[in-house]
């Protein structure tokens, strides 16, 4: 790891927002900063997992105060190297459903397939 270019030379930011349907209809926008200190936030953005994980707590804190049972959603976007920012997460996808394991995760989006921004033209 410590001669492992590689390893140092990857970006990936992030912005994630949850919406939760509640049992009535109506729905309700959830920040992760109501949960997470800043640098939960940037860490957690970029990482389906944990993206998942926080997912499962709101829609458990709905349930528990008897708004439930809830459907959770989020709306996840990361850049990679650089990149335009793409959805990490299938929007329509309830993740109070999705169980995390190892197995073939649907609901992550494919990795992007476009090439990097270079950022200095002059190195070729």
């Amino acid at each position: 790891m410590r001669w492992a270019w590689k390893v140092k030379v990857r970006a990936k930011n992030g912005a994630v927002s949850y919406r939760v349907k509640l049992a009535d209809g109506r729905s309700q926008i959830v920040s992760p900063r109501r949960y997470l200190t800043d640098y939960q936030q940037r860490e957690m953005s970029g990482q389906p997992d944990l993206i998942l994980q926080l997912a499962h707590h709101i829609g458990n804190e709905y349930n528990l105060r008897g708004q439930g049972p809830v459907r959770v959603y989020a709306d996840a976007r990361v850049s990679l190297n650089g990149r335009a920012a793409a959805v990490l997460i299938e929007p329509d996808v309830d993740l109070m459903r999705v169980r995390d394991g190892v197995g073939v995760a649907s609901w992550i989006t494919p990795a992007p397939s476009s090439v990097p921004i270079r950022l200095d033209r002059r190195r070729r």
